[in-house]
């Protein structure tokens, strides 16, 4: 939420502080979030050695993109740093290339619109290919865009399509959304709540 502002105040660097605390802690995805930032230099000072040492803590606690992170970065493929202050404008030669959490970065900097212009159809784009790898809150959000027309035509099919993509990763958000459209059946009229 502090990183992307859903919700409060965006603000990078405390972002980044928790992360670390987060890390600290033994989680994994945090820990690999850590690894990103200091191999960009993002928030906090670019430490390429630092990067390494989470990422390869965040894989032998189970977070497997740390791998291809790894293998990446001892073949010196993505860790120049940017100019700029996030980190999805590493270079890569191939947009396919870039990993899920990075393109969903991209696609939350267009949506929030608060780093560059907002533009919700690029946005959709950079977040359908973050879902498209597989990562739950790219589906989940991806999906809500769909539901709303934000940045694509609404189409609840494909909204219940990555809804439920996410649901089955047990993402929560996810889950109580598809409840909801076979509760009421696309979001009509509700017998609990309302959409």
């Amino acid at each position: 939420m502090l990183m992307t502002g859903k919700g409060v105040t965006r603000d990078p660097q405390r972002a980044s502080i928790y992360y670390e605390k987060a890390a600290n802690f033994g989680i994994p995805e945090a820990q690999f979030v850590m690894g990103e930032l200091l191999r960009v230099g993002v928030d906090v000072p670019q430490n390429i050695e630092g990067s390494r040492n989470w990422y390869k803590l965040a894989l032998k606690n189970g977070y497997h993109a740390a791998q291809e992170r790894l293998e990446q970065m001892e073949a010196g493929v993505g860790i120049q740093a940017r100019t700029g202050p996030t980190v999805t404008a590493v270079v890569y030669e191939n947009l396919q290339d870039i990993p899920r959490e990075q393109l969903m970065a991209e696609g939350l900097e267009y949506f929030i619109g608060d780093k560059r212009p907002q533009n919700l159809k690029k946005a959709a784009e950079f977040i359908e290919m973050a879902a498209q790898k597989g990562l739950a809150d790219a589906q989940y959000m991806i999906g809500r865009m769909c539901m709303g027309g934000q940045g694509l035509n609404k189409n609840k099919e494909r909204a219940l399509f990555w809804l439920k993509k996410a649901a089955e990763q047990d993402h929560p958000d996810s889950a109580f959304e598809v409840a909801k459209f076979y509760d009421n059946g696309n979001c009509g009229r509700q017998r609990y709540i309302s959409c």
